[in-house]
C-alpha cells in the first residue's frame, strides 16, 4: 500500500527488497503517478530479510521501514 508524504509531492511504495519514491502534482490520480517509472526514485531502505512497510513521519523529514518477523527493527531513514 502506499504511503503519502504528510508534506504533500511525494509517495513511498515498499516492496520485499527494496522502497521507491514517486513525485505526485497536486490533483494527480495514484495510478498515473505509480505508471510512471521514469520518475521514480530507489530509496535507502532497512536491510530487513523480507520488507513489509513504509512510512513518512508527520513532519516529512524522514520515513521508517520495517520487515517481518518475531523481533523486526525498524529503520528510520532521512528525507533529506
Amino acid at each position: 500500500m502506499p504511503r503519502w508524504r504528510p508534506t504533500g509531492g511525494a509517495i513511498a511504495v515498499r516492496t520485499y527488497d527494496s522502497a521507491w519514491l514517486y513525485p505526485v502534482a497536486r490533483d494527480q490520480p495514484l495510478a498515473e503517478a505509480l505508471a510512471d517509472t521514469a520518475t521514480r526514485c530507489k530509496a535507502p531502505a532497512g536491510t530487513e530479510a523480507q520488507g513489509e512497510a513504509i512510512s513518512f513521519a508527520a513532519d516529512s523529514a524522514s520515513y521508517v521501514t520495517i520487515g517481518e518477523g518475531s523481533k523486526p527493527v525498524l529503520t528510520t531513514v532521512s528525507a533529506g
